[in-house]
């Protein structure tokens, strides 16, 4: 779902315009909307009910400590005080499976391999734009050209 934030006059976002987090819809994408059911860990049947929001809290922060963490999860918003994992316990959040699906140890490492990699690529560019060399042409080989007159009865190689 795409959010937009109203600009103020000012060149600011105007939080006055965000509406207030909702406990009844999608805990992730604030959507109602969706044909897709929600899901919440306190309804299941398993003996260890409390076990989807450890892990949904537990990805969600590493998401967040690498700056990886959507716009749209108003993360500040899932955590009163005693930790994100007892917040959504007590409020009974609820998710739409693929917005659950977003956040597994998979496609953290993949974040996390991309964060390291733009990182990586920004250390080199930096390097290159501080090296005294000022072409950023590379040549892997380089060809001697002879200059010969060659004839019909003789012809002249130019390779070395």
């Amino acid at each position: 779902m795409k959010r937009f934030k109203l600009i103020g006059a000012g060149g600011t976002a105007r939080d006055d315009e965000t509406p207030p987090f909702s406990w009844d819809s999608c805990i992730i994408c604030q959507d109602t909307t969706k044909r897709e059911p929600l899901q919440c860990p306190n309804s299941t049947k398993r003996c260890d009910k409390g076990a989807g929001y450890k892990s949904l809290a537990s990805m969600l922060t590493k998401f967040n400590e690498i700056g990886e963490l959507p716009s749209y999860v108003r993360f500040p918003a899932l955590d009163d005080g005693d930790g994100i994992e007892t917040t959504l316990a007590v409020h009974n959040a609820k998710w739409h499976k693929t917005c659950r699906d977003a956040f597994n140890a998979t496609k953290f490492e993949r974040a996390q391999r991309r964060k390291i990699a733009s990182t990586h690529n920004q250390q080199k560019q930096m390097e290159q734009d501080q090296s005294p060399c000022t072409s950023k042409e590379h040549f892997t080989r380089s060809v001697n050209v002879l200059s010969c007159a060659g004839t019909p009865d003789k012809p002249c190689c130019f390779f070395l």
